[in-house]
């Protein structure tokens, strides 16, 4: 079964938020997303932000910090 996650980037604290979402959220038009990031309390100037699936395990590194997806 394949789970479905949002990804945002929050500049405002620097900090980045992975949350599972249900899959009707990650089919949704852009304006449905922002609206449910609006509702959970984000700014939408001040993030970025992706759905994805699990299905990628693979490792990865920026500045030498190692990464694993979350699976």
């Amino acid at each position: 079964m394949q789970k479905f996650y949002i990804t945002i980037l929050d500049f405002s604290n620097g900090k980045v938020y992975t949350m599972s979402i249900q899959k009707w959220l990650y089919k949704s038009q852009t304006e449905r997303v922002e609206k449910f990031l609006i509702e959970c309390g984000f700014s939408l100037s001040n993030i970025e932000w992706m759905t994805h699936l699990d299905e990628v395990n693979d490792v990865w590194t920026i500045d030498n910090k190692i990464f694993k997806t979350i699976s």
